[in-house]
C-alpha cells in the first residue's frame, strides 16, 4: 500500500492535525479504510474515528487542540531536579563517543530509572529516562540478540 504521507512527516503534525489527516485518508479509502490506516500508521482505530467525527461536525477546527491546562504535566515540571539527577547518574556510567558529541551509557536506562525512582519515591519508566538522556546527547545501550 502506498503511503499518502510518511511517518516522519506525520510525526511533525500536532495531535489534532494528525488525527484529521488520517481520518481524511481513511475516508477516501472507503470501506475498511479505518482498519487499513490503523495498521499502516500504527494508530488506534478510535483515534481515526474521532478524527472522522471532527470532520463531520460543524465545529471550527482551528480551535485549541486541548482545553487550557489539559493533559499530563511533564516529569520535568513535576520534578524540577529530575534532569540533573538523571544526568549525574548517567555521567558516572558513560563514555564519550570518538568523533562525536554523543555520550554512550555503560549502564542501562532501567538501572538509572530504578535509582532515580528510589530517590523520589515515585516510579519512573526506563522509556522516560531514555527520552531525557537522548534529549541531552546520550545514547542508551541496546540489547544484543
Amino acid at each position: 500500500m502506498n503511503e499518502f504521507m510518511s511517518r516522519e512527516d506525520l510525526a511533525k503534525l500536532n495531535e489534532r492535525d494528525r488525527r484529521l489527516m488520517l481520518a481524511k485518508y481513511a475516508m477516501s479509502l472507503g470501506y475498511g479504510g479505518i482498519s487499513k490506516i490503523s495498521k499502516q500508521y500504527n494508530v488506534s482505530r478510535n483515534t481515526i474515528r474521532h478524527g472522522i467525527r471532527d470532520l463531520q461536525s460543524n465545529e471550527d477546527l482551528s480551535k485549541r487542540i486541548r482545553r487550557p491546562g489539559a493533559g499530563r504535566r511533564s516529569l520535568e515540571k513535576t520534578y524540577p531536579t529530575l534532569i540533573d539527577d538523571v544526568l549525574t547518574l548517567a555521567k558516572e556510567g558513560s563514555y564519550q563517543k570518538e568523533g562525536s558529541d554523543t555520550r554512550v551509557l555503560t549502564t542501562s536506562c532501567r538501572r538509572i530509572a530504578r535509582e532515580v525512582s528510589e530517590k523520589y519515591d515515585h516510579s519512573f519508566s526506563p522509556t522516560s529516562i531514555n527520552r531525557i538522556l537522548q534529549e541531552n546527547g546520550y545514547e542508551c545501550p541496546r540489547r544484543k540478540k
